[in-house]
């Protein structure tokens, strides 16, 4: 626990000794890792609107699957009335 400590305090001398060169990296440093953090938000928010899109497609085109679903449906309904219109046609004959 002993070294821990001293290595601590090494590293707060370093820290306090440093020079405007190196402050003028750190500022540099910071601003790149500001930038980056700005472009990494903005690209989560490029992705949920991205998401948000593909679900609304993803809804609108089950309820056009459902709207041509429902045209074949009756589309059969009215085949079949026609073929048992025939059948009883044939039959009376």
């Amino acid at each position: 626990m002993y070294r821990g400590w001293d290595v601590r305090i090494r590293n707060t001398e370093i820290i306090q000794k440093a020079t405007p060169e190196q402050d003028a990296t750190l500022a540099g440093s910071l601003k790149v890792a500001w930038v980056a953090g700005l472009l990494s938000t903005l690209g989560d928010a490029l992705g949920t609107y991205a998401a948000s899109l593909a679900i609304e497609e993803a809804i609108e085109e089950e309820a056009l699957q459902n709207k041509k679903d429902e045209q074949l449906e009756k589309r059969l309904e009215n085949l079949e009335r026609q073929l048992e219109t025939i059948q009883n046609m044939l039959k009376s004959k």
